[in-house]
C-alpha cells in the first residue's frame, strides 16, 4: 500500500510520513519502504543505526554489505544538542 501511495504522490510537493510502532523500525521493514517516505517509530535508546546499504556495483568482488555506514545512537544524538 505504501508503494501505491508513493506512486500517487510522485511529482507533487507533498511528502508521505509514516508513523508506526516498533515493527516498522525493524531493518527488514525499513529496507522495503521507499526512500521518499519518511518513517517515525519507536527505538531503543542504545539502538545501532546505520545508513542505507550501498548498492552492489557490477564487477565488485566479495559479498554485498549488510549495513551502511554507522550513525550515532539516539542517546549520542541527544547529547549533541
Amino acid at each position: 500500500m505504501l508503494r501505491l501511495l508513493d506512486k500517487h504522490l510522485a511529482g507533487s510537493e507533498k511528502t508521505l510520513h509514516l508513523l508506526g510502532d516498533a515493527a516498522f523500525t525493524a531493518p527488514v521493514v525499513l529496507n522495503d519502504i521507499p526512500a521518499s517516505i519518511e518513517v517515525t517509530g519507536r527505538l531503543n535508546a542504545d539502538a545501532r543505526l546505520h545508513e542505507r546499504t550501498p548498492q552492489h556495483q557490477s564487477g565488485q568482488v566479495g559479498r554485498p554489505r549488510k549495513r551502511g555506514v554507522r550513525l550515532p545512537n539516539p542517546l549520542e544524538l541527544l547529547s549533541r544538542k
